[in-house]
């Protein structure tokens, strides 16, 4: 083979895209008791994959899901986060509003959108509102002392 004849092959790339040189942005999840008054405050953490010499941004915005501002579960929060060159991560407080109502968990999102000099590889947080209410006036059924209502011999 002389120089001239050799050709590269080329690989089609779909729609993927070449790995980017900017760092990646994620975010956590969180999961607590909501607690019965005040506010329960859910911390978020926003990371970026490695520093960047270059500042960075992200905005956020808090979304419903079973828990909901206009029921008063959380309060919502829309923001940008700002990156200083060198820095990892940054942090979203959400303030969750403590009941006694009955209810099952509940979750809110927190979307990442916007991203400056990094890519966003992670673009939402869910907030798990874990309920610590408990229903006044239940019946509970324990089988093993209620009498069977239909004991041997009965028929049934």
């Amino acid at each position: 083979m002389n120089r001239f004849s050799f050709r590269p092959q080329l690989e089609s790339l779909d729609e993927r895209s070449l790995p980017s040189a900017n760092p990646a942005i994620a975010i956590s999840d969180v999961a607590l008791a909501e607690g019965h008054v005040g506010q329960t405050a859910f911390v978020f953490t926003v990371s970026l994959s490695e520093a960047s010499s270059k500042p960075v941004s992200v905005k956020y915005a808090t979304a419903n899901g079973t828990a909901r501002t206009w029921d008063g579960d959380y309060v919502a929060k829309s923001a940008t986060l700002k990156f200083a060159p060198g820095e990892t991560t940054k942090t979203i407080t959400v303030l969750v509003n403590g009941d006694r109502r009955w209810e099952m968990d509940e979750h809110f999102f927190v979307n990442l959108s916007g991203a400056k000099n990094a890519t966003i590889a992670d673009a939402q947080g869910v907030g798990t509102i874990l309920s610590d209410d408990f229903s006044s006036g239940a019946s509970i059924h324990l089988p093993a002392t209620d009498p069977d209502p239909n004991p041997p011999g009965d028929g049934f």
